[in-house]
Order: C-alpha cells, then sequence, then structure tokens
C-alpha cells in the first residue's frame, strides 16, 4: 500500500539524524550522541520550525512525512529505517509563491515497535541489560530468561517515553498519526496532549495538535466518511469543521487537537483526496505560527539539542555527574552545556565525512535498569 514506509538500512532519506538507541541508554561509558547533517541541505541560516510526528507502530508516520517533504518513497524506490530521531529537510512556498517556509519534520519509529526477544533471551548482553546469561536446556535458563525478556521491554517502554518527551520539547507543531481511535489510540492520544501543555512556552510551539487518521486501505469515499465520524465525531467532544469544501475536519476541544483523515493513496480518487489534505495540513503549519525572525545555524540547533537532551536526561534521573556540569560560552559566543572536568567530550565537536557533518550532542548517562 502506498501509505506504509518499509524498514531497511537504507537511512538517505533523512537529512539530520539523532541515532539514540535503547543500547545507548542501557549502558554506561557513552560520552554523547552525534548529531548526523547532510551536508546538502542549506542549514547555515534555517529560519523554520519543527514539526515533530509521533504515533505508534507501522501507522504510516515516515510515508506522511515524505508527502509533507513533496518526496514520494514509492517513486524513489527507498525503504526507510528510523533511528532515535530522524528530520527531513522541508522548503515550501505559500499560495503566492512569495513567501518561503522552512520546517524540519521529525521522525521516530513509533510507540510499540516490535524487539527482538529471541536474541535477547539467548544473549543477554545483546539487551543492553545486567543480567546474566544461564545453560540452556533447564528451568532455570527459562526464569533468566523471561526476566530478560522483562526487563528488555521495560527498558523498550521507557526509550520510547525519552524519545516522545525529546520530541515534544524540541518541536513547535506535533502531529499525531494514527488508523481508527482504538482505547490505546486514545490513551496515547491523551498522553501526548498533556505532555505537550507542559512541553514549551505557548509563543514557541502551537498549542493545538494535529491528528491524521491514515485510512490507507480505505478506496470508498463513502467508507472514508463513515471511518473519520466513528474515529471523531462519534467518540470525542467537538465540532465539525467543514469550511474546506474539499477536505472535512474535526476539532477535539477537550484534548485540543484538530483531525483530518487520508485514505489510499494508490486509487484516483484517493490521491486526489490526499491531495487536497496535504494542502490542508501545509496550510496549517503555515499560517498557525510566524515565521522566526533570529534564524538558526547547525551550531546553535546543536547546542540546543544538545541543551534539551541534557535537561531531559537530568529530568528524568539518568544523567551522570550532572553537578560537573555548567552552561557556558563557548569562542564563537554561543552557549552550552560543557562538562568542568577535564578530558571530558566537547558538546560541539564536529567531525566530517563525505556527505555528512556531526556534532556531539553531551549526554553521559548511566542505565535504565531498575527505574521505576
Amino acid at each position: 500500500m502506498g501509505n506504509t514506509a518499509s524498514t531497511s538500512n537504507k537511512e538517505a532519506f533523512y537529512d539530520l539524524v539523532i541515532p539514540c538507541s535503547l543500547s545507548d541508554l542501557c549502558s554506561e561509558g557513552q560520552g554523547y550522541w552525534p548529531l548526523k547533517v547532510h551536508k546538502g541541505i542549506p542549514l547555515e541560516s534555517f529560519q523554520g520550525h519543527i514539526v515533530g510526528i509521533l504515533g505508534q507502530y507501522n501507522k504510516g508516520k515516515t510515508w506522511i512525512m515524505g508527502r509533507l517533504s513533496d518526496c514520494s518513497l514509492e517513486k524513489e524506490g527507498m525503504v526507510v529505517r528510523t533511528q532515535g530521531i530522524s528530520f527531513k529537510w522541508v522548503e515550501t512556498y505559500g499560495s503566492n509563491d512569495k513567501v518561503r517556509y522552512q520546517h524540519l519534520v521529525a521522525d521516530t519509529a513509533g510507540f510499540h515497535t516490535p524487539i527482538a526477544l529471541g536474541t535477547a533471551a539467548t544473549n543477554p548482553g545483546n539487551a543492553g541489560s545486567s543480567a546474566q546469561a544461564a545453560t540452556e536446556d533447564d528451568a532455570e535458563t527459562k526464569e533468566k530468561s523471561f526476566k530478560v525478556m522483562a526487563t528488555l521491554m521495560r527498558e523498550t517502554e521507557i526509550y520510547e517515553q525519552f524519545l516522545t518527551n525529546l520530541t515534544l520539547l524540541i518541536s513547535n507543531y506535533i502531529i499525531v498519526v494514527m488508523n481508527e481511535t482504538t482505547l490505546p489510540d486514545q490513551r496515547f492520544l491523551f498522553t501526548v496532549a498533556e505532555a505537550w501543555k507542559q512541553s514549551r512556552p505557548e509563543s514557541k510551539k502551537c498549542t493545538e495538535i494535529f491528528v491524521i487518521h491514515n485510512f490507507r486501505y480505505t478506496t470508498e469515499v463513502e467508507e472514508r466518511e463513515t471511518l473519520f465520524k466513528n474515529s471523531t465525531e462519534d467518540i470525542l467532544e467537538g465540532t465539525v469543521d467543514d469550511r474546506n469544501p474539499l477536505v472535512k475536519t474535526f476539532v477535539c476541544h477537550k484534548f485540543n487537537t484538530r483531525h483530518i483523515c487520508l485514505m489510499n493513496d494508490e486509487c484516483v480518487v484517493g490521491k486526489q483526496y490526499n491531495n487536497n489534505a496535504f494542502q490542508q495540513i501545509k496550510s496549517w503549519i503555515h499560517n498557525m505560527l510566524p515565521i522566526p525572525q533570529r534564524p538558526h545555524t547547525e551550531e546553535s540547533l546543536a547546542v540546543e539539542f544538545a541543551k534539551t537532551c541534557t535537561e531531559l536526561l537530568n529530568s528524568r534521573g539518568l544523567l551522570v555527574n550532572v553537578q560537573e556540569m555548567r552552561l557556558q560560552t563557548i569562542d564563537d559566543g554561543s552557549k552550552c552545556y560543557k562538562p568542568v572536568k577535564k578530558n571530558a567530550d566537547d558538546p560541539i565537536t564536529i567531525a566530517t565525512s563525505e556527505d555528512d557533518k556531526y556534532y556531539g550532542l553531551l549526554a553521559p548517562f548511566k542505565p535504565m535498569v531498575g527505574l521505576n
């Protein structure tokens, strides 16, 4: 189907990546996460917003990111593996072709991503946990394997929550992707809505959350309308917004969310409808916040991400020796968190390769095992 993105080792789809992983958060000794920036994007004067896309696993988040950035995964023959928080550079123009809009769209693998329990059970070290391997074919082995799997699942839940919170803290807009609304979807949306209220000052974010219902198997207009009504009007308190005759939307006052739906993109009626829906979504993103007056640079984005990672890790009790870190001014006048102790990694250390630049995001963290 056109509304899904597969996984593979290809990562060229993304322009910036913070490749923080579960194994990073479950083992000590990591000095920093790298921020990988592809050299082909003009980030030297980024004057736009960050749009975070959240949702549960395999709901179509990466496909939606591709459509927002006018990059068709199917057309490019591309399959995508999402690491940590991965960003796509988007530059579009308004209806009069005079106003330029720049955005970084942030993607994550999603909640409830499957984990390789078999590998974790037979080799606990791969799970990043502290459990010891047991001998095979006895009751003790099975008991320890179950403990390893339980630990890994708990660690994965903490890691996914960490990525969600980090996305909320760095984003100006939030998009939640779901299919038909289920109880887990409602619970997830409620959690995100509550966290979004506390994430950033209102002057730096759109207080509404945009919810995209991706009915990717739906090819008929009547079925699309029924599914959208069942997922919004019938179960959420709010009002239908039919000012756009081409695309119906719904506003939920309880969660402060604005809903829109998509359908199968491979049929004629679906492609036409989705084109109109994405124009509406882009209009929301263009018009609900003013264009920032002060542009970012690659370095200032790295500093902002480093500061946010540090504060979030500290608030979750995951930082090691946080008392030895201070906000300092570096040579170019920018401010960043740097360790007081000697021989520690600089959070703005830059490395380069043929295609990418790397900025170190300081985050000396400790394992998550045993956290409540």
